[in-house]
């Protein structure tokens, strides 16, 4: 991104920075806390399971974290452009994110339907809470990964950007 005169782009680019990797690891506070908690409650009965379920309740609010995640690291990738490093980083951890998004869609979002977000008991209990779990689990380990790619990125960028460029 070109600096201005007064700085304006690099203090832009920073803001940019920072978004993106805030972003990503607010995505991942409830990933992360469906993945720990998952051990304890697959050992949960049927009746504590569906109650434990409605601790999640507004949680969908989350869904405007990986919006702006997935907005500001495809951000920071057309800002770092040329910036091969920091570019592919950031690549990387939209790819990671759109996964976590797929999974989601694919294997998550239909457990909640089923079960009109936890409020109905399914014939298949057992076999929906597992799905929904290590989906979970599966989302939140794309996740990480995806803040870790994204603080790389971003680092590289840093570096990227303060080292002259040379003319051919």
């Amino acid at each position: 991104m070109p600096e201005g005169a007064n700085g304006q782009g690099r203090y832009g680019t920073d803001l940019l920075r920072i978004t993106t990797v805030i972003s990503v690891a607010i995505y991942l506070i409830p990933e992360g806390a469906h993945f720990f908690e998952m051990f304890n409650k697959l050992k949960m009965s049927s009746v504590d399971y569906m109650t434990m379920q409605r601790a999640y309740d507004g949680w969908a609010f989350f869904g405007v974290a990986i919006v702006i995640a997935v907005g500001c690291t495809l951000g920071h990738a057309i800002a770092m452009w040329d910036i091969p490093v920091a570019r592919w980083l950031s690549l990387g951890a939209l790819a990671l994110l759109i996964g976590a998004q797929v999974i989601f869609w694919c294997f998550i979002y239909p457990m909640n339907a089923l079960t009109r977000n936890w409020t109905e008991i399914p014939a298949n209990l057992g076999v929906a809470r597992l799905q929904w779990e290590y989906g979970h689990a599966a989302s939140a380990t794309l996740t990480l990964l995806a803040l870790v790619l994204a603080l790389c990125a971003v680092l590289s960028g840093v570096r990227g950007s303060s080292q002259p460029t040379r003319k051919v």
